[in-house]
């Protein structure tokens, strides 16, 4: 039997399997291409993002993970966008719009506190390294004190002559 590589099927089992790789045997490639089949327009408005993004190339990141992903993060922008028509509608209870500014409220309730943690933890980390710099940083550089007599008790003891640097 001789199927065309660039059939509809063929590039259906591509896609939908992400790989280049064809079956050398009737039976599974009829079976996974009728799954294909069965679930590909699913699939597609589950991956529509990622493959509008990378121009429907082959990638190596997941298509379903970064699809739910930016579903989600819009989800999360629309909500929290849902909370400025307070000042123009009043939500009734159970609806979609109700659950989004509830939802949305929580989001910058959210928001605000990991901005103001975030911020906090700047704050300390900055004011604690400065206390550390205070500490063990003056404005004189600090010099190791060399003591000449223990220095050459240990050049006759390892008998080596220690090399002689002079500073300005």
């Amino acid at each position: 039997m001789i199927l065309n590589h660039n059939s509809i099927s063929s590039r259906l089992y591509r896609w939908f399997y992400e790989t280049n790789i064809m079956p050398n045997n009737l039976c599974p490639y009829f079976w996974k291409l009728a799954i294909a089949y069965t679930f590909a327009l699913p699939l597609l408005i589950l991956t529509l993002p990622h493959t509008i993004l990378n121009n429907g190339r082959h990638s190596s990141t997941p298509r379903i993970g970064y699809s739910i992903l930016f579903y989600l993060i819009t989800f999360f922008v629309i909500s929290m966008l849902s909370v400025f028509g307070l000042c123009f509608v009043t939500p009734e209870e159970n609806t979609l719009y109700f659950f989004m500014v509830i939802f949305g409220i929580f989001a910058w309730i959210l928001v605000f506190v990991f901005c103001g943690v975030s911020l906090i933890d700047k704050l300390v980390t900055k004011w604690r390294s400065y206390r550390y710099y205070k500490k063990y940083n003056s404005d004189k550089p600090k010099t190791a004190k060399v003591n000449l007599i223990v220095e050459m008790v240990k050049a006759k003891y390892n008998k080596y002559c220690p090399k002689i640097d002079w500073s300005k």
